[in-house]
């Protein structure tokens, strides 16, 4: 078997690497991920083909914020579109439908704290799951919190350990009330017994997993909604502005911190951008801001990522389609983005003329335009050593 990552000695063979590695990834990708699994150089293989799929991203996104910003005109009418199709949340039914199921958290509390009259202090409580929604009704407290499952947009679990309790987070389309406050995201954190938390550890992760499962089984007809779990053993550490050090996870929709409070969700469905920026002179550590579609809100930003975690990242981006940018033209701060989101929102047409997000490229993957992606087509037929050992 060749191994066609051994042939980037020069500048023509990684050319013909690339067409090829195109070719094969359009074609024939039963026989490339046989041939990357066989390769010596499986890094090289996966380096070219993110970088390949940041391009196309890179085209996508030019065309989307074109769009969006009114810079060209769609197909057809968006607006009409949504009314047709229906909003993508409803609560046709605001009261809990049916029995709680058999399963329930006995002794959860809500997190952060809810304010109950004039203080904020923890609940502790039942949360039951109905057919359409959950139930958490605190002990000594008069007061009930219903949560729809059509207002969930993201859910979470994550197992405990010795500095965490096992815990449910639900991302929510709009807040709702919680004792005194409107929140987007309410957490439940399973309540370790006084004196026994060592060996309630291993007790209490299998009775938030029944529960999952079971609420996962009515979720199965309910669109778009379905459990998540963070493994916080595969995340990264890094610093939000003035808060101390935390493990972020990247799950398949979303960035999430859920320990301390307040939690943080990002739904990258909702981010325009990632911009990675290492941090001078030393560079051991880069930081990451993520922009949001609607260039109203804020840019969310960790500082102090490790540089070892910069390719992991990278991959996770490309693997959910994130495009990301790595250019220390992009170092700003949170003002600093505001200014240059509220410029780009004055004057778009100029923004997109000037080549939107693609002057920012720091990676070498501006080469492959939608011609070169055509010329694949072109390549010749392969050698007969592809296909055999």
């Amino acid at each position: 078997l060749v191994d066609y990552g051994e042939l980037l000695d020069d500048e023509f063979n990684s050319k013909t690497f690339s067409k090829r590695l195109k070719y094969m990834n359009r074609y024939r990708p039963d026989i490339l991920y046989d041939e990357i699994f066989r390769s010596k150089n499986p890094d090289k293989y996966t380096k070219e083909l993110r970088r390949q799929n940041q391009a196309k991203l890179a085209r996508t996104l030019h065309r989307n914020t074109s769009l969006r910003m009114g810079v060209t005109k769609p197909l057809y009418d968006v607006e009409l579109y949504k009314k047709l199709s229906g909003a993508e949340t409803t609560s046709d039914t605001p009261k809990l439908l049916g029995k709680p199921l058999r399963s329930r958290l006995s002794k959860v509390s809500i997190y952060p704290a809810a304010v109950v009259g004039e203080t904020k202090r923890e609940l502790i409580g039942i949360l039951k799951a109905y057919l359409n929604g959950f139930r958490f009704s605190p002990f000594g407290a008069p007061l009930q919190i219903d949560i729809m499952y059509s207002d969930v947009k993201h859910a979470f679990f994550q197992d405990g350990d010795q500095t965490v309790s096992s815990l449910l987070h639900l991302h929510l389309h709009s807040p709702i009330m919680v004792g005194k406050e409107m929140r987007k995201d309410i957490q439940f954190r399973m309540v370790h017994t006084a004196g026994k938390q060592t060996q309630m550890i291993s007790d209490l992760n299998p009775v938030m997993r029944k529960f999952v499962a079971e609420v996962g089984r009515i979720w199965n007809k309910v669109p778009k909604v379905f459990w998540r779990k963070v493994e916080r053993e595969y995340g990264f550490c890094g610093e939000l502005p003035l808060k101390e050090p935390s493990v972020f996870c990247l799950t398949g929709y979303c960035l999430v911190e859920l320990v301390k409070a307040p939690p943080l969700v990002v739904a990258l469905e909702e981010v325009e951008i990632a911009s990675l920026v290492l941090v001078e002179p030393e560079r051991t550590v880069f930081n990451m801001t993520f922009v949001f579609k609607d260039f109203k809100s804020d840019v969310c930003q960790i500082y102090s990522i490790p540089v070892t975690e910069l390719d992991a990242i990278k991959q996770k981006l490309d693997i959910v389609s994130v495009k990301y940018y790595q250019n220390n033209d992009l170092d700003l701060g949170i003002e600093g983005w505001r200014s240059k989101l509220e410029e780009i929102t004055r004057d778009p047409a100029t923004f997109m003329d000037e080549g939107g997000w693609r002057k920012f490229n720091g990676e070498s993957d501006a080469s492959y335009s939608d011609s070169s992606a055509a010329s694949i087509e072109k390549w010749p037929d392969l050698p007969d050593d592809c296909y055999s050992d």
